[in-house]
């Protein structure tokens, strides 16, 4: 078990002393820098926020897409590097024309990012009402 506050948290706190304390005082120059920083360090609480579910689930689709087993690394790192090998797979497959008659294509490349955009960017999601 973790102390509080745990990493998402001490992020989202560390972002507001970013933007509400700090780049106030950085030159005009270095003020980009500074949002930068903060936009990163948000999508990085949202990422440890949301865990591994949003790697799961596209883990899940893609083999499903494939006619795969569905069976999951239990490591994080396993599954990462099966999900880059299933995502190299289908952008090839894309290229190719491959999955161009695959109905259910369309669905799952917009639920893959809207995952990605509710990590980087969720006010576009809100802006565009994606739920």
């Amino acid at each position: 078990m973790r102390d509080r506050p745990g990493g998402a948290e001490l992020l989202w706190q560390a972002r507001e002393v970013v933007l509400r304390e700090l780049l106030q005082h950085l030159p005009e120059e270095k003020k980009y820098d500074g949002l930068m920083i903060g936009a990163a360090m948000a999508t990085a609480a949202r990422e440890l926020e949301a865990g591994e579910a949003p790697l799961r689930r596209a883990h899940a689709d893609l083999s499903e897409v494939y006619g795969e087993s569905a069976m999951q690394p239990s490591e994080a790192v396993a599954l990462e590097e099966e999900l880059l090998q299933l995502f190299s797979r289908l952008a090839q497959d894309i290229r190719a024309g491959r999955l161009d008659a695959d109905g259910r294509m369309h669905a799952l490349l917009r639920d893959l990012t809207i995952d990605k955009l509710r990590e980087s960017n969720p006010k576009l999601l809100t802006a565009r009402e994606i739920p």
